[in-house]
């Protein structure tokens, strides 16, 4: 995400949680072994790797009419390579009622995963820091290491 938020409510901060998300995501296309799409309809990765983070979708969004024919695409490219697939459900999820059609289709509810966020502007930066946090930088691989 390049933008500066500047909007604090809950759905701005949801949306800018996903975003950070899809980012992240986005740069498994620079490792050969997955192989990631990032289309208008939807975010998604293909992979030999038996993890479904590595054969998921992680952005939809589908007119009614797509739904279906995304979800079997997305089941018979995990068959195809006998790998697990995943799917993430969130606040800018399209169609809403995605989750329940992809429970109708075997996919099942692995975990629900939160978000933090924080006005840093806000923040209260007058805090004593704790008597052992210790900064320094990283300026090769062993301190990388340690």
């Amino acid at each position: 995400m390049t933008q500066i938020l500047h909007d604090f409510t809950t759905e701005a901060l949801s949306q800018a949680i996903e975003a950070n998300q899809w980012e992240l995501f986005r740069l498994l296309r620079h490792w050969p072994k997955v192989d990631v799409h990032d289309e208008s309809e939807m975010l998604w990765a293909i992979s030999n790797i038996p993890l479904f983070f590595f054969n998921s979708v992680l952005r939809a969004n589908l007119a009614a009419e797509a739904v279906d024919p995304a979800i079997q695409s997305v089941i018979s490219r995990g068959q195809a390579r006998n790998v697990p697939r995943g799917w993430y459900i969130g606040p800018t999820t399209v169609p809403a009622d995605l989750g329940a059609q992809l429970e109708v289709n075997n996919f099942t509810l692995a975990a629900r995963e939160a978000g933090m966020a924080v006005d840093l502007q806000s923040m209260n930066d007058n805090l004593p820091a704790p008597w052992d946090l210790l900064i320094d930088v990283v300026e090769n691989a062993q301190s990388l290491q340690t």
